[in-house]
C-alpha cells in the first residue's frame, strides 16, 4: 500500500531519477582532463559526499516526524539510535499520508534560524531552474540530430514542444507516483553504459599514438573536475520529498539506501567516463557531450538519444516538484494566509516550466551560466545546508568533524566556480 511507503529498491530508483541529469554526459571530457586515476578519485570523494550529506537529509526529515509522531524523546544520536525506542532502532509507524513531512526550507529552518529557509529557497529556484534550462538544451540537440526529427522544428520550436510534453506529469499529487517512469532513467544509464564500451573497442583501435590515455594529468584542472561529479550526484533537492516516502526509516536503513545508491552511481558514472575516454581519448576535451563523438546515423546512439529524451523528461518533471514547494514556501512568508491548493500546483508548474524553456529559447549558449551558478550555489544545497541540519541529531564532536571536513570543500568549489583557483575543463 502507498500509505506504508516504498522499498529501498524504489527509493534508489527516485534518487537516480532525479540526480542522474546533464551532468552524466560531461564525465568522459572531465577525465580526459586530468586521468583516470585522477578521476575515480574525483568520483569515489565526491560519492561518500554526497552519501553522507544524503544520509543527513534522510535522518533530518525522520527527526522531525519522530518529534511530530512520538514526541520530543524521540532524538536521534549518530552512535546511539532513537532514545526512549524500546529496540534502539525502531521508529513509530511513520505513513507518509499521516503528514506531508517537512521541505527542505522546514528542516533548515527547524536546524538554524527561519530566514535561512528563504536563503534556501532561492538557491533552490537558481540552482533547479539552471538544471532545467540545460535539460531543455541538450534535449534539443538530441532531437534535432535524429534523422526523422521534423526540419521545421528548429531550437525554439523543439523547446516549445519539450515543454507542452513535460507539463501533464506535473500535476501529480506526489512525487511517488513518478516512480515506475523513474525506472526509465534507471535503465537508460546503464543502456548508455553499454553503448558507450560496445563501440569502445572500435573507437579506441581507430585513436592514433599521440592520442593515449594517461592516468594522471594536469592537477589544475583537477578542482574543475570535482565540480563536474559533486554537480553529477547532486539529487538533494528531490532527496526531502524522497525521504518522505521511505518505509521504516531507521538509521540503519536509511545509510543503507544513501551508501549504496551513490556508491551504485559512482560505479556506473567511472565505467562510463573510462569508456568514452578509452574511446576517443584527448580529443574529448573541448566537447560539451560524450554524444557529440557519435555518428548522427548510427542506429545504436539513435536509440540511445532517444533513450536518453525520455530519462531527462522524467527528470523535468522530478525537478519541478521541490522547486513549486520553495515557490509556495515564498509566498506563504510573504502572505502567512496563503494555502496550496490543487489549483496553485497547477499554476506554478506551468510558470517554471515556461521560464525554463523561455530561458532556454533566449539563451541558447546558457550552459556556461548554468556551470558558475551550479559550483557557486550547487555546495550550499548539496553540503553545507545538510551539515547544517545534521546539527538536530549528530553528538557536537561528530558534527564539529562534519564541519571542518564540508567547509573546505564547499569553499574549493566556490572558488572554482568563481574562477579564482584552478583551470577550467574546456
Amino acid at each position: 500500500m502507498e500509505g506504508e511507503g516504498k522499498s529501498a529498491t524504489e527509493i534508489i530508483v527516485l534518487l537516480f531519477a532525479g540526480g542522474v541529469g546533464t551532468g552524466v554526459l560531461v564525465l568522459p571530457m572531465a577525465m580526459a582532463s586530468v586521468g583516470y586515476m585522477t578521476m575515480l578519485g574525483l568520483l569515489a570523494f565526491g560519492s561518500v559526499l554526497s552519501a553522507a550529506t544524503t544520509w543527513m537529509l534522510f535522518m533530518g526529515v525522520t527527526h522531525l516526524r519522530a518529534r511530530r509522531f512520538g514526541g520530543t524523546g524521540y532524538s536521534l544520536l549518530l552512535f546511539g539510535g532513537f532514545q526512549n525506542s524500546p529496540n534502539g532502532d525502531a521508529m513509530p509507524s511513520l505513513k507518509p499520508t499521516h503528514w506531508d513531512g517537512p521541505s527542505y526550507g522546514e528542516l533548515l529552518t527547524a536546524a538554524t534560524f527561519p530566514s535561512m529557509s528563504i536563503v534556501l529557497d532561492v538557491m533552490l529556484l537558481l540552482y533547479s531552474g539552471g538544471a532545467m534550462v540545460t535539460y531543455y538544451l541538450f534535449l534539443s540537440g538530441f532531437l534535432r540530430l535524429l534523422p526523422f526529427w521534423p526540419q521545421c522544428l528548429g531550437h525554439n520550436e523543439t523547446i516549445i514542444v519539450l515543454a507542452a510534453i513535460t507539463y501533464p506529469a506535473t500535476l501529480l499529487p506526489s512525487i511517488g507516483k513518478l516512480a515506475k517512469l523513474s525506472n526509465v532513467v534507471v535503465a537508460v544509464l546503464f543502456i548508455m553504459t553499454f553503448s558507450i564500451w560496445f563501440k569502445a573497442p572500435s573507437a579506441a583501435s581507430a585513436r592514433t599514438s599521440d592520442n593515449s590515455i594517461e592516468a594522471v594529468q594536469d592537477w589544475d584542472k583537477s578542482i574543475a573536475a570535482f565540480c563536474t561529479c559533486i554537480y553529477a550526484f547532486v539529487w538533494h533537492n528531490n532527496c526531502v520529498i524522497v525521504a518522505r516516502e521511505i518505509r521504516n526509516p531507521t538509521r540503519v536503513r536509511c545509510a543503507g539506501i544513501a551508501f549504496g545508491a551513490t556508491s551504485l552511481l559512482c560505479v556506473v558514472y567511472f565505467l562510463i567516463a573510462f569508456g568514452g575516454y578509452w574511446s576517443f581519448g584527448n580529443t574529448l576535451q573541448g566537447k560539451s557531450s560524450i554524444m557529440d563523438m557519435y555518428e548522427r546515423d548510427d542506429p545504436l546512439f539513435i536509440l540511445l538519444r532517444l533513450a536518453l529524451t525520455s530519462s531527462l523528461l522524467v527528470a523535468i518533471d522530478l525537478n519541478i516538484f521541490p522547486m513549486r514547494e520553495s515557490c509556495c514556501g515564498l509566498v506563504k512568508k510573504a502572505i502567512p494566509g496563503y494555502e496550496k491548493s490543487g489549483f496553485a500546483h497547477a499554476a506554478w508548474s506551468l510558470f517554471l516550466i515556461l521560464a525554463a524553456a523561455v530561458t532556454a529559447i533566449l539563451f541558447p549558449g546558457v550552459t556556461n551560466v548554468i556551470t558558475f551558478m551550479g559550483g557557486v550555489f550547487g555546495p550550499f544545497m548539496c553540503i553545507i545546508f545538510p551539515m547544517l541540519i545534521s546539527r538536530m541529531f549528530l553528538k557536537k564532536g561528530t558534527w564539529l568533524l562534519a564541519l571542518f571536513t564540508f567547509v573546505p570543500v564547499s569553499l574549493l568549489m566556490n572558488l572554482a566556480g568563481l574562477g579564482l583557483i584552478g583551470r577550467p575543463l574546456s
